[in-house]
């Protein structure tokens, strides 16, 4: 049985990103900024051809799959939406550093943001993205294809799955680059790892 390769990226920046702002569900477009970057980086080859496209279905993930990918297929996938931030959404440290439930957050005394999603159901929810997206691939006969997700959602997958095994802040990448990882359907289904086997670009 053939492995499957899948290209995980994260998406352009939003001016909330170059502000430093949690921005999970507010769904923000790109910058013109971005949008030119990431037609640079396309120009310089640094995409891997792939036969099929995966993208959160914000706004700033799509315009990334279609600004990187143009003429390939899209499906947006509802569980690959970045964490909800909850009351620290749309805020910037300096604007909540005097939150004591933030201090505790910011420090992993608590696993989640106040009133924001449970970080477990997060797990859960990106992990079953993966299983989707390895699925459909195994149906449709297609063995190379791009995720275009959140910053957050391409951390906390490989923290739980990757190999070699990192903190999930290891896992960080800056905006429309990202990892490469393999899918050994049979490893996948016995133990749910994945072997990440490069960067985006090549390093």
């Amino acid at each position: 049985m053939r492995d499957y390769i899948i290209h995980l990226i994260r998406h352009g920046a939003t001016l909330a990103n170059d502000e430093g702002k949690y921005i999970g569900r507010t769904d923000l477009p790109l910058t013109a900024d971005a949008v030119a970057e990431l037609e640079d980086l396309r120009e310089e080859g640094i995409y891997p051809s792939v036969a099929i496209v995966y993208s959160s279905p914000l706004s700033r993930c799509i315009k990334t799959a279609t600004t990187i990918y143009p003429a390939k297929q899209l499906i947006a996938v509802e569980n690959l939406m970045e964490y909800d931030f909850g009351e620290f959404e749309g805020k910037s440290d300096p604007e909540l550093d005097s939150r004591e439930d933030y201090r505790e957050w910011r420090a992993g005394k608590v696993t989640t943001a106040t009133g924001g999603e449970d970080m477990k159901t997060f797990e859960q929810r990106v992990y079953s993205a993966l299983v989707q997206i390895v699925g459909n691939m195994m149906e449709n006969d297609c063995y190379e294809a791009a995720v275009v997700t959140h910053g957050g959602v391409i951390m906390t997958l490989l923290g739980l799955c990757g190999l070699p095994q990192r903190q999930r802040i290891e896992w960080i990448t800056e905006n429309g680059k990202g990892y490469t990882i393999r899918v050994n359907p049979s490893i996948f289904q016995r133990s749910g790892y994945v072997e990440v086997t490069g960067t985006i670009p090549e390093m």
